[in-house]
C-alpha cells in the first residue's frame, strides 16, 4: 500500500501522496553550554563561544528518517563524519540519545521529541527555533496510497489530517 516518494513525485502514477506532517529537525545541546548552531566542524566548545572542552557529536543511525534529512538539509547530502568526537547510535531512539550528549554532547532529533525536555535545550539555527515559521530544516512525511482510495483508507487520511490524528503522530514521536 506505499510506494517512494521522491522529491514529492511519485514513482507510479496510480499512486497519490497526501502530505499528513511536516516535523522540525533541532540541534540540541546541554543546557549548560552557551553557543550558537555555526559548529561546523569545530572540535572544542571554545571556538564557537562556549566553555573549553571537546564537542561530542551524537549521530542517529543511518536507518532513521530523522538522519536522512538531517544529512539531505544540514550537511548538503555529504557523510557525517568519522572523528572520535562523533559517535553513531546502534539504533533510532531519542532516550538514548538525550542521555549521550551529556555534559558535552550536541545531537538532533524531532523538535516535538526534545521541545518539553529539561535536560537539553534546543539550539537556533540562524537565530530561528524550530516553532519558528523560517526554521529550515523540515521533513515533510507522507501517506501514499492507490487510487481510488478504499474506504479503510478515506477514514484513515480523515484520521490522520484531523486535529486529533496530527496531534496523535507527534506524541508517537
Amino acid at each position: 500500500m506505499f510506494s517512494l516518494l521522491l522529491n514529492g513525485r511519485l514513482e507510479n502514477r496510480e499512486l497519490t501522496g497526501l502530505k499528513i506532517a511536516e516535523k522540525q529537525i533541532a540541534q540540541q545541546a546541554n543546557p549548560n553550554i552557551a553557543c550558537c548552531a555555526n559548529w561546523g566542524n569545530a572540535q572544542d566548545w571554545s571556538k564557537v563561544g562556549g566553555p573549553a572542552g571537546p564537542i561530542k557529536v551524537i549521530n542517529r543511525p543511518a536507518v532513521s528518517g530523522t538522519h536522512q534529512t538531517f544529512k539531505e538539509q544540514v550537511l548538503g547530502g555529504g557523510e557525517f563524519g568519522t572523528t572520535a568526537n562523533i559517535t553513531t547510535l546502534d539504533r533510532d531512539a531519542t532516550t538514548p540519545l538525550l542521555q549521550a550528549l551529556g555534559n558535552n554532547g550536541i545531537g538532533y532529533a524531532t523538535f516535538a521529541q526534545v521541545a518539553n525536555q529539561k535536560t537539553v535545550r534546543v539550539v537556533p539555527v540562524n537565530g530561528a527555533t524550530p516553532d519558528a515559521g523560517n526554521y529550515p530544516y523540515k521533513r515533510q512525511l507522507y501517506y501514499t496510497y492507490k487510487n481510488p482510495p478504499s474506504q479503510a483508507v478515506k477514514d484513515f487520511l480523515g484520521y490522520a489530517t484531523s486535529s486529533e490524528g496530527q496531534k496523535a503522530m507527534l506524541a508517537g514521536n
